[in-house]
């Protein structure tokens, strides 16, 4: 199957559609435990919706290749709405769960935040169609990104929200003015014996596994 096209949309959306993920909302992810649960990651672009210029600043809208490279003004944290999808999201490759350093994170939103609205028939009023949550080249979904940030047509976005590939879950990419938005509550290692029983549930009804010695 071909990529999707890329950007600009034809025709222009007359009217986006946003959400507004409220204060005092819940979410999920997963993450390295040697570093912070809220780090932004500046370096990219590399995930889905990474969109990050590459190195020199060079990339525009094209769905064009390059080294992950550092962006001063553009950071992502990617999370979902519960264990599962940041789970199946972020083992999707191997669909091997791992434990070592990878911890769950859960926190609350502390202000309203402006997210591009990819899910229904938010993809159509937005430009794009529903194949953009489940493209697997990334240099595709990464130049929409760029596009939605840039053009100026979306206004200013404090992220994404899109349906998991995997489970059709609420998935969320925040951008850099997402920083600080965050409270931590909670942060667990994945192999604790509390996430045992969800884990395994997950495990029992899909295609994942755990890594030997999970536990």
């Amino acid at each position: 199957m071909p990529p999707i096209p890329a950007p600009p949309p034809t025709p222009l959306p007359g009217k986006p559609a946003f959400h507004p993920l409220e204060a005092e909302q819940v979410i999920y992810r997963i993450f390295n435990a040697k570093r912070s649960p809220v780090d932004f990651r500046p370096k990219g672009p590399s995930d889905r919706f990474d969109h990050h210029r590459g190195p020199g600043l060079a990339l525009g809208f094209e769905p064009r290749g390059c080294d992950a490279a550092r962006d001063p003004e553009r950071r992502v944290l990617y999370a979902g709405i519960d264990l599962t999808c940041c789970l199946v999201e972020r083992f999707r490759e191997t669909r091997v769960i791992q434990g070592g350093t990878n911890a769950l994170a859960k926190l609350r939103v502390t202000r309203s935040l402006k997210l591009l609205d990819l899910r229904g028939m938010g993809t159509l009023r937005n430009g794009v169609t529903a194949e953009i949550a489940k493209e697997p080249d990334r240099l595709a979904t990464q130049a929409w990104s760029r596009y939605f940030v840039g053009s100026g047509i979306y206004g200013n976005l404090d992220g994404i929200v899109w349906p998991s590939r995997v489970v059709d879950l609420d998935t969320f990419v925040f951008f850099e003015s997402a920083d600080g938005a965050f409270e931590v509550l909670r942060t667990i290692r994945l192999n604790d014996p509390l996430l045992r029983a969800p884990i395994d549930a997950l495990v029992s009804r899909t295609a994942f596994v755990r890594e030997t010695n999970f536990y």
